[in-house]
């Protein structure tokens, strides 16, 4: 009973793997898509509007008490989020255009999932 428990939490774990690289891989090709648009367009509108989202969402499953992720690690990934969603932030404002340091971050995040 207990393997076939690990096996299913295991396939769990893939799964949100598979799941967290998808959603990385689509903040960074709508990042990608919009540092190439005039300021102001729908695209930089739905990229920060997407990474936002992905963010505020990992940061929230970081301080929940059921993530069971080394502290270190969750310190350092919250830290990086807060980051992005404060670059998002500028981007908004008009007072950065700083999309490839976002990539780039992602990027580096999703490589570590694979």
């Amino acid at each position: 009973m207990r393997q076939y428990y690990n096996e299913i939490v295991q396939g769990s774990s893939e799964e949100a793997r598979k799941r967290e690289l998808w959603i990385i891989n689509e903040s960074i090709s709508l990042l990608s898509n919009a540092k190439e648009c005039e300021k102001n367009s729908i695209e930089i509108v739905k990229a920060l509007f997407y990474t936002t989202r992905v963010w505020t969402i990992f940061v929230q499953d970081l301080i929940s008490e059921n993530n069971q992720l080394p502290n270190d690690l969750k310190l350092n990934l919250i830290s990086i989020g807060l980051w992005i969603l404060e670059e998002c932030a500028l981007i908004r404002r008009n007072k950065s255009d700083n999309y490839q340091g976002i990539i780039d971050i992602s990027a580096q995040i999703r490589d570590g999932l694979k």
